[in-house]
């Protein structure tokens, strides 16, 4: 009983604890201009992967990258709702017969190819103009605070591949939020 027990605690510890490891992706800048009467989000983001995360890669398991962005006033209680949520997805994939790295954006369907992985890593990182708002929709004067966070979604790995990332570190990629002030 008393081995039953500390295999369970054990096995516990694994699961739930927090990686050793930092934030695999960093936000490194991030702002809002406004560009023909609407705000657009540009950003800097650093991806690292995991061995087991580029293992998967390597061997056709598509990797979906999610950019969110909220928009809430700046005095917002945390109840209340963001004005704007926003999610844009990407998905890094290896052709194995053309040995290149494709970058899908997976709203306009549209994709890239690269010879080398830290090249579809630079354009990944490099967020340029991602729709916020419409000038008309924010008060002028008004304070606001946007927030952007990068991270795999594991909700999109292949179904036999989720159990494995939901209590691997080694598939918890994510940056911190990275907040900033939007005074239009």
């Amino acid at each position: 009983m008393m081995m039953r027990s500390l295999q369970i605690l054990i096995l516990f510890g694994f699961c739930f604890s927090s990686p050793l490891m930092a934030n695999l992706f960093k936000i490194e800048k991030a702002n809002a201009i406004l560009v023909k009467q609407q705000y657009v989000v540009n950003a800097t983001i650093q991806y690292q992967f995991t061995e087991k995360a580029l293992e998967a890669l390597k061997n056709g398991v598509p990797l979906t990258l999610n950019i969110r962005l909220y928009l809430q006033k700046s005095d917002a209680w945390f109840w209340k709702p963001n004005l704007i949520e926003r999610t844009f997805r990407y998905q890094l994939r290896f052709h194995p017969l053309t040995e290149t790295y494709q970058v899908w954006d997976l709203a306009a369907s549209d994709k890239q190819s690269f010879e080398t992985l830290d090249a579809a890593k630079d354009l990944l990182g490099e967020m340029m103009n991602l729709p916020l708002a419409q000038e008309n929709k924010l008060q002028k004067g008004t304070q606001y605070k946007l927030s952007i966070k990068a991270f795999l979604d594991i909700e999109a790995l292949p179904l036999p591949l989720r159990p494995l990332a939901y209590i691997s570190s080694a598939w918890d990629m994510e940056s911190d939020w990275f907040s900033f002030t939007l005074i239009p």
